[in-house]
């Protein structure tokens, strides 16, 4: 079976309410940083969505930074 994408989507709820695509970027590389490194942080993370109240996103992430750094069993 061939490949649909080379990017995952990832749905995320965001405390507390956020509106500002900037800001969410920016909190999610601060995120990767803590967790990872500085040389993880510069994951290249689109955010495609935010909801009315800013209260969830969707984001968009390159295939490549997906096994490394986000959840591999949790991935379909």
């Amino acid at each position: 079976m061939g490949k649909w994408t080379e990017y995952h989507f990832l749905r995320l709820s965001v405390n507390p309410p956020n509106e500002h695509a900037s800001r969410i970027s920016k909190a999610l590389e601060d995120a990767l940083a803590k967790l990872f490194g500085t040389s993880r942080a510069r994951t290249y993370i689109d955010v495609l969505w935010i909801s009315e109240k800013g209260d969830e996103v969707i984001v968009r992430v390159g295939e490549p930074y997906v096994p490394r750094y986000f959840w591999d069993e949790w991935m379909f």
